[in-house]
């Protein structure tokens, strides 16, 4: 299990570092996740928003450590508001609801990869938003699909939340859903009812 953020693909200004450090938790997560699923090895990323820690006064204490002041910078005005929006003063709720949604991918049999904790809507919002400009942004190449095929695909995916392993009835670059070959395992017959893969495990007993 990797405790990654809502930074790991929602960049803030002036939180650059840490998105840098969450994105690559994110994408060590997906390759390890692939590496590790033949083995019996479920990887799950917690992607947990804002919540009441103390990350502001750790920054705000460690600034004054190094001599850090705001005085004459032109971010000066941005830094304040930035940590006025992580404070405790703006968000209230303690990081509980992250321990529970913890504790169940670990007593899950078939976690989900990745696993978004908010304290409210807008940062809901925010992040859903975030991942559906993507689509737009990525337009205008030879290989690119459609708004009916974009819509079969996100169905898919909708479908089958666990992700990563079932052939996409679209683009057909992974296995089908019969299990005729698993491209993980490297091999065909898969069972999937027995294949360590959780997602292969959901999808047999949701067909029977």
């Amino acid at each position: 299990m990797n405790i990654s953020s809502i930074a790991g693909f929602v960049a803030a200004p002036l939180l650059g570092p840490y998105a840098m450090s969450k994105h690559a938790i994110e994408a060590y997560s997906d390759a390890l996740r692939a590496e590790m699923a033949f083995l019996g090895v479920t990887v799950v990323a917690i992607e947990p928003g804002r919540f009441a820690t103390n990350i502001v006064g750790t920054a705000t204490k460690r600034m004054e450590e190094q001599g850090k002041s705001l005085e004459n910078s032109p971010y000066a005005e941005l830094t304040r508001q930035t940590l006025q929006r992580y404070s405790s003063a703006q968000v209230k709720e303690g990081p509980e609801r992250v321990a529970r949604v913890i504790e169940e991918a670990l007593s899950s049999p078939a976690p989900k990869p990745r696993n978004l904790v908010v304290s409210d809507q807008r940062e809901a919002e925010l992040a859903i938003r975030r991942d559906s400009r993507r689509l737009p942004n990525s337009s205008g190449h030879p290989f690119s699909y459609d708004r009916n095929t974009l819509v079969t695909m996100l169905d898919e995916a909708l479908a089958n939340p666990g992700g990563g392993v079932t052939m996409s009835k679209v683009t057909g670059l992974w296995a089908t859903g019969s299990g005729s070959h698993c491209h993980l395992r490297r091999r065909s017959g898969c069972s999937w009812s027995t294949c360590p893969e959780p997602t292969h495990r959901r999808t047999s007993s949701a067909s029977s």
